[in-house]
């Protein structure tokens, strides 16, 4: 993250320097990736002090902390840059290859990787033992168990389809990348359960197959797909 920002900085002075304002000093949709600099610089000195006055936080505490949602905004706000970048490159080129859009990919799973590690503790593939082995502790714990189970599917697939509709609308990520992100991103997430102690490995073959599905509706980009519906213009 310091490296990133101080790449920012640097190329805001060189630009400054032949004559750019500062406030166009940086390219397109990267404005927005300083400020996530500042942020998460802020967030690093606020952890400092919250640790130092209240001692080190555990488990979901951890996730929860103001200190480190602060950082988690000031990271999200700054590794998204290009994302913002391509929205605008995308009005003047139609270059959705690999090549091209590898950093566009990269950020979209970065940056869904930011939100599913800070609801982990509500994802199925980080917890898939609680979901298979079923209730434990007899009926009284049947409601708490269904709860659970609802939230550990209903959440992760809001957060996954606000990123999937996003990029099928806004990014023309090239046949594929989908079922990239959504692949490693379960990758991820099931590591942090064999940490734990999970250890249902086929699980993970779902990934791929739901990737598989989103991937399916890309096959001239979103434009091709979408300009005749107004389905998604709330992504």
């Amino acid at each position: 993250m310091l490296a990133a920002g101080l790449t920012l900085a640097i190329k805001m002075l060189q630009n400054h320097r032949r004559g750019y304002p500062w406030m166009i000093s940086l390219p397109g949709g990267y404005q927005l990736s300083f400020l996530g600099f500042f942020i998460f610089t802020f967030g690093g000195g606020f952890d400092l002090t919250w640790h130092t006055l209240f001692g080190f936080e555990a488990d979901m505490e951890a996730l929860l902390s103001p200190a480190h949602l602060v950082l988690a905004t000031g990271g999200f706000l700054l590794i998204t840059g290009p994302i913002r970048a391509n929205q605008e490159r995308m009005r003047a080129s139609t270059h959705r290859n690999w090549g091209g859009q590898l950093p566009v990919i990269l950020t979209v799973l970065f940056g869904l990787s930011i939100f599913t590690f800070f609801t982990q503790f509500s994802n199925l593939y980080a917890h898939p033992s609680t979901v298979i082995e079923g209730v434990q502790g007899g009926s009284s714990s049947q409601y708490f168990w269904d709860v659970t189970v609802l939230s550990y599917i209903l959440i992760p697939t809001v957060v996954t389809m606000i990123f999937t509709l996003f990029a099928i609308k806004n990014l023309g990520l090239p046949v594929g990348s989908l079922t990239m992100v959504l692949f490693a991103n379960a990758l991820l997430m099931f590591a942090l359960g064999l940490g734990r102690g999970e250890g249902r490995y086929w699980l993970i073959l779902l990934a791929p197959l739901a990737g598989g599905e989103q991937g399916a509706v890309l096959p001239g980009g979103p434009q091709k797909n979408f300009s005749k519906g107004r389905l998604l213009d709330w992504a």
